[in-house]
């Protein structure tokens, strides 16, 4: 999938998807493919998703996606993707040790 076209018209439901990055709009198109049947998977450069939001708020939004299966992977990085016959391998990293300023 391309572009917002290609997600909103999308005949097909993905088993698995990849969410990169914990922002507030990835998490909820994330949200929306759950409930379709996807299982989405989030990889996020920080310790937490959602920065800006408030602690609680953040850990009370968390738990609510982890009823909906959704799976986390924290404090990692995308380093590379290669299209495959079947979809797209991701490569990720530890994000330790790099600064984000």
């Amino acid at each position: 999938m391309g572009n917002l076209y290609d997600v909103v018209f999308c005949v097909q439901v993905p088993k698995r998807m990849v969410v990169i990055g914990g922002g507030v709009i990835g998490l909820e198109l994330g949200s929306v493919w759950s409930r379709l049947g996807s299982q989405v998977t989030v990889i996020e450069f920080a310790k937490d998703i959602c920065p800006p939001m408030d602690a609680q708020m953040r850990k009370t939004f968390e738990r609510a996606l982890k009823k909906q299966k959704f799976k986390f992977q924290m404090e990692k990085k995308v380093v590379g993707a290669v299209k495959t016959a079947t979809g797209v391998k991701l490569t990720v990293e530890p994000s330790a040790g790099v600064s984000l300023s």
